[in-house]
């Protein structure tokens, strides 16, 4: 997950449509706590799909999938294992996720001030939410910046764009300009996912990495290395439609997806 923008140790952590973005998808059998890490660097070069010097083995009935070496690759990704997703591997690994007590516990703390301050007009409430998003979930916003993001977010009439569901909330966040603090991306996508579920999933850094492995395995989208970290909302989001599309995942909603990825990944 690596560290946070403070050096402090990561914590931990899916519009939940159905594989057309057509109806909401259902959770199954999962409770309503979930988050983790940080941003990454800037756009590859590399094309999507079965990309050259990958060779992808699989058992009879796919359900492993194996990534030989690939040369000049990091050693996190030589020779690792992927197990096909499925929805009983993804119910197991977000059964391990909220095994976890210091992770449902965070959780359950962030659900608890949205309930309580679900609106984002007052500053002392919008302030709670946004230290309490960035710290447990290591959303990589400054400290010091903290007050400034909040006042933000009080400014751009955010209520009714995350009613709308408006994809365009997430940028608005990200990048407009505060002074000192230009690396909000990670941390809108989890703000605007813990006000909805249904709407927003969250993307950060080991998302990412997984998604690419997967891609790089089987091809399951187009796009090329780097995208997902380009900071392109709507791309990261209609990658992760096409991700549940292609593994059959229609029934499992973003937020039992990003408990599986970043639980399956090593959180």
């Amino acid at each position: 997950m690596g560290e946070d923008s403070e050096g402090n140790a990561p914590r931990c952590r899916g519009d939940e449509n159905n594989c057309h973005g057509s109806r909401e998808a259902h959770d199954v059998g999962i409770s309503p706590q979930e988050d983790r890490g940080g941003a990454k660097g800037e756009v590859g070069e590399g094309e999507g799909g079965a990309e050259e010097g990958v060779n992808v083995e699989a058992n009879t009935d796919m359900s492993d999938l194996k990534l030989a070496e690939v040369q000049n690759s990091p050693p996190s990704s030589v020779n690792q294992t992927l197990q096909r997703p499925t929805p009983s591997l993804v119910q197991k690994y977000v059964t391990q996720f909220e095994s976890d007590f210091e992770c449902v516990d965070a959780d359950a703390a962030i659900t608890l001030l949205i309930d309580k301050f679900p609106q984002n007009r007052k500053i002392e409430e919008v302030l709670l939410k946004v230290a309490a998003v960035n710290q447990l979930y290591n959303a990589g916003v400054y400290t010091r910046a903290i007050y400034a993001v909040a006042r933000l977010i009080c400014s751009l009439d955010v209520d009714a764009k995350l009613g709308q569901g408006s994809l365009a909330l997430v940028d608005e966040i990200a990048h407009t300009e505060i002074t000192g603090e230009n690396h909000r991306y990670v941390f809108a996508t989890k703000y605007c996912h813990w006000h909805r579920h249904d709407a927003y999933p969250i993307y950060d850094d080991v998302v990412s990495d997984l998604l690419w492995k997967y891609q790089k395995a089987n091809g399951f989208a187009t796009f090329k290395q780097g995208a997902l970290d380009s900071e392109d909302y709507p791309l990261y989001k209609g990658i992760i439609d096409e991700f549940r599309c292609f593994y059959g995942l229609g029934e499992v909603s973003y937020r039992q997806l990003d408990k599986f990825l970043w639980r399956y990944k090593g959180g």
